[in-house]
This record gives structure tokens, sequence and C-alpha cells, in this order.
């Protein structure tokens, strides 16, 4: 059977209250991310900047359930792109840390980050408060900011990131008086063109990247494509 890319709502609510403090009390003056060394052990990371794409894969997380494809769902996604261009980084597990999705850090050295490429795909857990908050869990803790990220706190599209994937369970929530302007609109988000997700579960499923860029090929259009690409695998989840 395959798995759905979420906690129970028990374990989510454990893992928010974990982490709600560090969410909202963000220490401007941590250590960047080449102090904390999160770049000198990690061999994947090479030192290309072409700022074209990037993606954070975990199937080991800090404080949530295990995954088991989703580097294969990162994996298919970009080795279509790298047909035409190198990726800047490929971050997986217990690398993925917050720094790269705040704002203090998303694009740290022109590089690494949420908002240091154009199209960004992250896969993973996701969830979503009753309030409306996104949030990821993460591969492990950094500078006392906890192991979860979350939207309200995330600044992206100011620089360099143009189409985000959020290869999770509830990114994009339309339903249950949720919409994605009350998600994504809690933090100025002006650069960004698109923004794909799931208004439902997403399953661990190897699929979803190397399907999206099929059904491109097929002459569809961006929302198309990641719906089909979505249908391909299961007509249970809802993208948005």
């Amino acid at each position: 059977m395959e798995i759905e890319k979420i906690e129970s709502l028990e374990q989510a609510s454990q893992n928010i209250n974990m982490d709600i403090t560090a969410s909202e009390n963000i220490n401007k003056n941590d250590k960047n991310p080449e102090e904390a060394r999160e770049f000198a052990s990690n061999k994947e990371v090479g030192a290309y900047s072409g700022d074209y794409h990037g993606a954070f894969s975990l199937e080991k997380f800090a404080n949530a359930g295990s995954l088991y494809y989703t580097h294969e769902d990162a994996k298919g996604f970009m080795d279509y792109l790298s047909i035409f261009n190198p990726r800047n980084f490929w971050y997986k597990d217990r690398n993925v840390k917050i720094w790269a999705y705040y704002e203090q850090y998303d694009n740290w050295r022109d590089t690494y980050g949420m908002d240091a490429v154009k199209t960004i795909y992250h896969s993973g857990h996701g969830g979503m408060t009753g309030s409306g908050k996104f949030y990821i869990p993460l591969g492990g803790s950094w500078g006392g900011l906890g192991t979860t990220a979350w939207s309200d706190q995330m600044k992206l599209g100011n620089e360099q990131a143009r189409y985000i994937f959020w290869s999770t369970c509830l990114s994009l929530r339309v339903t249950g008086g949720h919409s994605p302007i009350r998600t994504w609109s809690s933090q100025p988000n002006p650069g960004f063109r698109m923004i794909f997700g799931y208004n439902t579960i997403s399953y661990d499923n190897p699929n979803y990247g190397k399907y999206f860029w099929q059904e491109w090929n097929n002459n569809k259009s961006f929302s198309t494509a990641f719906m089909d690409a979505s249908w391909s695998i299961s007509h249970r989840p809802s993208t948005s």
C-alpha cells in the first residue's frame, strides 16, 4: 500500500506544538550556513550557480515517519531539466534544514536555497494547520529554529524563484475555508509566477516529477501537466 505524505493528525499536532515557538521567534543573528558546516560536509553540493533549478527531498526526518521514494521523485523532475542546464543543488534528508526556506539565507551565496533558483522542487511530508499555515518536517535542526519550516515565515520569489513545486500533501488547500492566497500571502511573495501543490494528500511515489515533464511534452500547459501527472498515479489526490 502506498504511503501518504503526511503523519496522522495526532502526530502532526505534536510536531506543531514542538516547533511553534521556534517558528514565531526567528533569531536574525544566527550563524550562517557556512559556519554551521552545511556545505563543507555535503559532497552532493556542487559549485555550479546557473540558478536554473534545484531540489530538496526527504526520506528520513528528524520528527516524522520515513518515506521511501522522494529521492526518486526529485531525481525524475530534475533529470529532464538537467538535459539543458545543471542543477545548483540537491539536498537530501539530514542536510535539509530550515535556513534554506527562510528569507535570511534562502538565496545563500546566490546559489543555495529555495529562492536561489528559478525552478525549485521539494518532495517530502507536508501538512496544514486549521489557520491555513502550511508546514514541512525537515531532516534536522539548525540555529535553534526547530525541525519544521512554516509558510508564514517564507518569503519566496523576491530573488530567483519563479516556479515552486511542493510534492507534498496539503500545500495548496482550497476547501474547508482554506485558500492558497491566505496560506501564501502572510509574507509578501512578490516574484514567483506559479506554485504547484495539493489540496489533499499525495502519495509516496517515485514518478510525480518524471511524469510531469512527460505530460508537459505532450503540449499541455504547466497546470494541466501537473494534474495529469498526478492522475497517472492516482485519481484520489486533488491538485491545486
